[in-house]
């Protein structure tokens, strides 16, 4: 018996709306939006420019709950900006830790001596808050690792370091490729031959690169590295690791791991490929982001995004299980 044009009316919204829970119960496994517009500054516009090369979005929570942003970009500057520039732009609000991200005052660019730094290729980058100031690391590639030492964010015009970035003091390590910190704020970086990584303090003049001490030389094709967040994966050193060839992948220092095919294949559906990706770590888990920049193809132009969903730590478990070790 053919059920009644009455049934029909109420089965066919009840089958709708069944279909419905389907969708959103599988939608934490989805990759659900970029929103470059999340980067803003205080006027509601983007922090990305469509002509210039925005790339390696990283953002530190300061000890009193504002955000510095630090990125590095081929756009203009008053000083004379050409090629590659490290910017910094502070939070004009605390954050919230409800995982929307405050707008940001105007960036402002680094320079020595009042000089940009205008390096031919992109910068590596890497940043410790300390108190209210950060400390930015940072390497041009085949340069030295080199430091900033401790810098104020907040500023209306461009961040002066002195005469120079200074080469960090572990003169046997500041050649390697650098990668990122870890949870002591050391740093590791990958040897120039990319085959072994090393952990070091920045601060030490002490031969700590004669002996591999990371083993697992996967993190060595990385570009950089970002720490998760240990409450949410059961382990110390869980990172996100970024690579040349847009790849995306999960890794410790012991045990190499997936790549987040998720992330890598939401980005892919909206015609980009990412160019870096980083962990913001909130107050706790719940204020935890992943910034990124991506481009349009390897080698194009990048713009700064900021990972609306999954959060860091549903990502990584998405592939890894809690407490456990990466693993292919």
């Amino acid at each position: 018996m053919r059920p009644s044009n009455l049934w029909k009316k109420i089965l066919i919204p009840i089958t709708l709306l069944a279909l419905l829970l389907v969708a959103c119960t599988h939608a934490g496994n989805t990759f659900e939006g970029i929103e470059q517009g999340r980067l803003k500054l205080a006027d509601g516009s983007t922090i990305s420019q469509a002509a210039t090369d925005d790339y390696s979005p990283i953002i530190v929570r300061l000890s009193n709950n504002y955000l510095a942003l630090v990125f590095g970009s081929t756009r203009s500057c008053p000083q004379s900006c050409s090629n590659h520039n490290i910017f910094v732009a502070s939070s004009v609000a605390a954050y919230s830790g409800a995982g929307s991200l405050p707008a940001f005052n105007a960036p402002q660019v680094i320079t020595a001596n009042a000089s940009p730094l205008n390096s031919t290729t992109r910068w590596r980058l890497a940043v410790q808050a300390s108190g209210t100031n950060i400390i930015i690391y940072a390497q041009s590639p085949g340069g030295q690792i080199s430091t900033s030492a401790a810098i104020n964010p907040v500023s209306a015009t461009y961040i002066n370091v002195g005469a120079m970035l200074a080469p960090i003091t572990e003169y046997m390590c500041y050649s390697n490729n650098m990668l990122g910190l870890d949870a002591t704020g050391q740093m590791i970086a990958a040897n120039t031959a990319g085959t072994q990584v090393y952990r070091f303090n920045p601060n030490t003049s002490a031969s700590q690169c004669t002996v591999a001490n990371v083993a697992n030389p996967k993190l060595s094709t990385g570009t950089h590295i970002s720490l998760m967040r240990q409450t949410s994966t059961g382990i110390a050193d869980g990172y996100i690791v970024s690579d040349t060839a847009g790849k995306v992948s999960a890794q410790s220092v012991t045990s190499s791991g997936p790549q987040l095919q998720v992330l890598i294949d939401g980005l892919a559906s909206s015609g980009l490929v990412s160019t870096g990706v980083s962990v913001m770590q909130g107050a706790s888990e719940a204020g935890d982001l992943i910034t990124f920049s991506a481009a349009p193809s390897v080698g194009g132009l990048s713009d700064l995004y900021v990972l609306l969903s999954p959060k860091p730590a549903a990502l990584w478990k998405q592939y890894v299980a809690a407490g456990a070790q990466p693993s292919p």
